[in-house]
């Protein structure tokens, strides 16, 4: 009987939407232990849309609790895809987006220098937070500094077209230093 009881108590705590609300009370969320998970709108992700060509779908899960250390995190993964440029090519390429967080709750700078390792610091001054907000900015650092196909997007022929030579040689500042020293320069 106890057993069908905590069952029933982990539904209620556990809530899962078509969209994952915007603003939230975290500290309250940790508080009660709950559970959201969902898609997150691409039209209100305003700052990812700004380096992405289109940002295709992005769904999350994240557990709020509160940790041994007493301090109130939040733990969870994102899924998604946004199409980028490559940068060989130019072209539209999709990359995906999968990774996990583990944030801790913190009223400012000072507390979050006193976080554990394991928890990079979520700074709740209000009693509501925007969720996206700290959400795009995980997706922001996880896309890459260069995106690029995973094949060889280019077409080699477009480098060097056959029959234009090489440029020549062309004047070096540093010729005079290099026959100083004795050897040849590059």
């Amino acid at each position: 009987m106890a057993r069908q009881c905590q069952y029933h108590a982990a539904l209620i705590f556990s809530w899962v939407f078509p969209m994952v609300p915007r603003f939230i009370e975290p500290r309250k969320f940790a508080q009660h232990g709950l559970q959201v998970a969902g898609d997150i709108p691409v039209e209100s992700l305003v700052r990812l849309s700004g380096v992405a060509l289109s940002v295709r779908f992005l769904s999350v899960t994240l557990e709020f609790s509160v940790a041994e250390t007493r301090h109130r995190i939040v733990t969870g993964h994102y899924d998604g895809c946004v199409s980028m440029q490559c940068q060989r090519c130019l072209e539209p390429v999709d990359v995906p987006l999968h990774g996990s967080l583990a944030l801790a709750m913190v009223w400012n700078e000072d507390d979050a220098k006193q976080l554990p390792g394991e928890y990079e610091p979520w700074v709740v001054a209000e009693e509501q937070a925007d969720l996206y907000e700290i959400i795009e900015e995980e997706l922001l650092l996880a896309l890459p500094l260069v995106p690029r196909h995973d094949y060889d997007c280019m077409d080699r022929s477009m480098l060097a077209p056959e029959g234009v030579a090489a440029p020549a040689e062309q004047n070096n500042p540093f010729q005079v230093l290099a026959r100083l020293k004795g050897s040849k320069p590059n």
